[in-house]
């Protein structure tokens, strides 16, 4: 938003404003004020992990925490920090679109590409984005 200006004061008393700060870092820094300012809400991120370090990413998922999320996402690397508990809760939690003769279609996994990642992640022996793409769901 124009006008809103970022200056911070660190503890020895010297002060930095946005501009010192990195694309990562601007990006985590607007991920937490987002979660801070609407702290009973959900989340909703666009390309979460773009720019942001693994452990940025890492403590991005702890701040949401329980909270109800929406995580759009063109890197399958982000799905590495999903937990599911079971093949309903897998199904139920990731939405994927296609494109296709009659244009985009948006749609939950059916039950049985659930059942197959939910038995993969519980397997332990791929990450979530690997599993995704052996299975052609991604």
């Amino acid at each position: 938003m124009k006008g809103i200006t970022f200056r911070a004061i660190l503890p020895n008393g010297s002060e930095f404003d946005q501009d010192k700060l990195s694309f990562g870092q601007k990006r985590m820094l607007t991920f937490l004020w987002y979660a801070a300012a609407n702290e009973h809400g959900p989340i909703i991120v666009d390309e979460l992990a773009n720019g942001l370090h693994h452990a940025w990413i890492q403590k991005c998922f702890e701040v949401i925490g329980e909270r109800q999320a929406f995580l759009s996402t063109q890197n399958p690397l982000i799905l590495d920090f999903l937990d599911f508990t079971s093949a309903e809760h897998t199904a139920r939690s990731m939405v994927r679109c296609e494109v296709g003769e009659r244009g985009w279609r948006w749609g939950n996994l059916n039950t049985e590409e659930a059942e197959r990642l939910y038995r993969a992640c519980q397997a332990n022996f791929m990450h979530v984005s690997e599993i995704l793409r052996s299975e052609g769901l991604w």
